[in-house]
């Protein structure tokens, strides 16, 4: 087995080239997303939605920071700049949600989403902005995830969103 090295200046790790060239060749596009939570003023757990903005995949739907990691980068070193470079913050990861398969009926192949979760004062959430990819960014509750419209609901974040708020302390 033949492995990749990471560049110098990268946190030192292997990824198997055989794998890597796998996931590659199938259209199978490694992602890696973070679930943001926070605990609002009035005690009650919240996480940080980002809606996609038209034109990109999953358009108009409430989404998790993250996206495709280069092979040389750690998984949460990756997340943890998505975050700063998406919204604006540094979150502390507390741990792994879990690894998901999605796809797009107007998409050639499908995405394995490897999604973490962190955690962000609220206070430090305040000056928060999205990014050029997306339109909106809201901090959102149990309830209010109850509340979005149908068409702004994707399966995979809003699985990830309510498994991240059940896991937060009370």
């Amino acid at each position: 087995m033949t492995y990749l090295v990471v560049p110098p200046g990268h946190q030192i790790g292997w990824v198997s080239e055989d794998a890597y060239r796998e996931s590659r060749s199938k259209k199978q596009q490694p992602c890696v997303d973070i679930v943001i939570t926070t605990m609002l003023p009035v005690g009650e757990p919240a996480i940080v939605a980002i809606k996609r903005r038209l034109g990109e995949s999953f358009e108009k739907n409430w989404w998790t920071q993250g996206g495709s990691v280069p092979a040389y980068q750690s998984y949460s070193d990756f997340v943890v700049e998505r975050a700063r470079k998406e919204c604006g913050v540094t979150p502390t990861i507390e741990g792994k949600i879990g690894v998901y398969r999605t796809c797009a009926e107007d998409v050639i192949g499908d995405t394995v989403q490897i999604c973490y979760v962190g955690f962000v004062p609220f206070r430090d959430l305040l000056g928060t902005y999205g990014d050029k990819y997306y339109s909106a960014l809201q901090v959102l509750t149990a309830e209010d995830l109850d509340h979005l419209p149908v068409e702004e609901r994707h399966w995979y974040p809003m699985r990830v969103f309510r498994i991240a708020l059940a896991t937060m302390p009370e």
